[in-house]
């Protein structure tokens, strides 16, 4: 049986983030398997033992009430990010190999700040990551916001499968807004079937929001011209050469770099979705 103890670390996993879920969210993210019913009957004991409240569709633990206006500026905050750099997201839509973009981090679950940025998963044709990686680079270089956008992932079209396997990672893969809706917003849960056992109660499906796509269609993989395969070959390892000379490793949990994928996020936020399960008793 579903337990409170269960439920209240990713109340306040949330909040750690200065967020806050809904009910349907919070069934979600468990991690043990269960029915929609006894999960109401655990929430609702929760709300008449005072330990958590409901307001405005959203859960709070007793303490963090207050944050309800917070939220939903938060959620205007969002999509106002967006709106900002939607004409750069064109733009690296219309790089030939890119093959599908969607937006991670505080943009997937609407809980940007006014000063955050813009995280990005994209999916690229075969052999082309650092070729299209270069040319973002290049877009955020022309338009002064190299700093402000995190092309923080990349994965081949032909390999979807992502290496690092957690609860953490399912979160982000399944809450992830497509900016693309194309074929991959099937193959990615596909080619992942792992995320069922770590997330057994949420439904397999991409978190669509119509406001946030741009795109709707599929692209052919441009992998023809030999002397690509060289170039990306070379950029790589370039990039590979750079990121050793500053210190960083290049097979570490937070910095994964390979010819074919590429997880380019410093910072390593499994810790933090440890820590809540951890501080339960639950193991993460």
């Amino acid at each position: 049986m579903l337990r409170h103890m269960e439920i209240l670390p990713i109340v306040r996993l949330a909040h750690h983030f200065g967020g806050a879920y809904s009910a349907d969210m919070i069934f979600s993210f468990l991690k043990v398997p269960t029915n929609r019913q006894d999960f109401d009957l655990q929430v609702n004991e929760l709300i008449r033992s005072g330990l958590i409240v409901e307001q405005d569709g959203y859960i709070f633990d007793k303490s963090q009430a207050f944050l309800t206006e917070s939220i939903l500026q938060k959620r205007d905050f969002s999509f106002a990010l967006f709106r900002r750099y939607h004409l750069f997201l064109k733009l690296v839509w219309f790089i030939p190999w890119i093959q599908f973009i969607g937006l991670t981090g505080s943009n997937s679950f609407e809980n940007c700040d006014e000063s955050d940025d813009l995280d990005l998963f994209i999916v690229t044709s075969p052999k082309r990551i650092w070729i299209c990686n270069f040319i973002v680079f290049i877009l955020k270089s022309m338009i002064g916001k190299r700093l402000m956008i995190n092309d923080n992932f990349y994965i081949e079209s032909q390999q979807l499968s992502i290496r690092h396997k957690s609860y953490y990672s399912a979160i982000q893969l399944l809450q992830m807004i497509p900016v693309s809706v194309n074929r991959f917003t099937d193959n990615l849960i596909d080619f992942n079937p792992w995320l069922a056992s770590e997330l057994p109660n949420i439904k397999l499906k991409m978190n669509i929001k119509d406001k946030y796509v741009l795109f709707n269609q599929n692209k052919t993989d441009r992998i023809f011209f030999k002397p690509f395969d060289w170039l990306n070959k070379i950029l790589f390892n370039l990039y590979q050469r750079k990121k050793r000379r500053e210190g960083l490793p290049t097979s570490a949990e937070t910095i994964f770099i390979r010819e074919d994928y590429a997880k380019l996020h410093r910072y390593q936020f499994h810790t933090d979705y440890d820590h809540f399960f951890v501080k339960e008793n639950i193991n993460a």
